[in-house]
């Protein structure tokens, strides 16, 4: 019976959202299919930018890490 439910529920959050999309396309002058790419465009520009800064602190430990255990030589 939990899982009826639940798919419902998903399903019912599923078209609200179909719908604010397609009106936030609409007050945009856009097509919802250019906003998705806008949104899916977004999305991947953000996560390089975090993946980028994880890897940048990545390299800073490591760099910390060395000198330490050259000091300790």
């Amino acid at each position: 019976m939990t899982q009826i439910t639940s798919k419902g529920k998903l399903f019912i959050r599923a078209e609200k959202q179909k719908e604010y999309i397609r009106l936030l396309a609409e007050l945009r002058g856009v097509t919802t299919q250019e906003l998705m790419g806008q949104v899916v465009e977004r999305f991947i520009d953000r996560n390089l930018q975090l993946i980028q800064d994880y890897n940048n602190e990545l390299e800073a430990l490591n760099s910390k890490s060395s000198r330490r255990i050259n000091m300790n030589l």
